[in-house]
């Protein structure tokens, strides 16, 4: 099944969601080619996060579920803001929010997470402290990809570089 392109207000909605985060030092539009859209892969999305750990991947992950869903949390690509990012990254488009759009999107941001706070709360811990664990291991490398698709966590290969 293809991936579904985003919406200019799923883009805003993400951009809301992190701009107030300590650790977030860019959200993107990634470019995308046009193969990976066939696929139920791609990633539309790019957070670059300083410093990188377990924590402030949790962190970011679960601001988003609170202005998304699993689904398209689970279509974001972080990457080390130490490190060199891929093309996906370089060449993408850097999403703000527009002082037109923040309304609505603050909005959204709260009908959305009223519901959810007190469960995703342990879910995040719980997420941090397995985020961690892999890392002390050297299981993450500079850019990953989270997922919690049924509420089952799992950390997925980053796409190729030559994307």
């Amino acid at each position: 099944m293809p991936t579904p392109r985003p919406t200019r207000q799923q883009e805003v909605d993400i951009a809301y969601a992190l701009e107030s985060s300590p650790y977030v030092l860019g959200v993107y539009a990634l470019t995308v080619p046009a193969s990976a859209w066939v696929t139920d892969d791609a990633l539309p999305f790019g957070v670059v996060l300083q410093p990188y750990t377990g924590e402030s991947l949790a962190s970011s992950h679960f601001a988003l579920l609170h202005a998304t869903s699993y689904a398209m949390t689970g279509r974001v690509l972080y990457a080390d803001g130490a490190c060199q990012r891929s093309r996906l990254f370089e060449n993408g488009r850097r999403l703000t929010v527009d002082p037109t759009e923040r309304d609505a999107a603050r909005s959204r941001f709260l009908e959305a997470s009223v519901e959810n706070v007190r469960l995703w709360r342990l879910e995040e811990q719980a997420m941090a402290k397995a985020l961690q664990a892999s890392m002390n291991q050297g299981g993450i490398g500079p850019e990953v990809r989270l997922s919690l698709r049924s509420g089952v966590f799992e950390l997925k290969k980053p796409p190729p570089r030559e994307w």
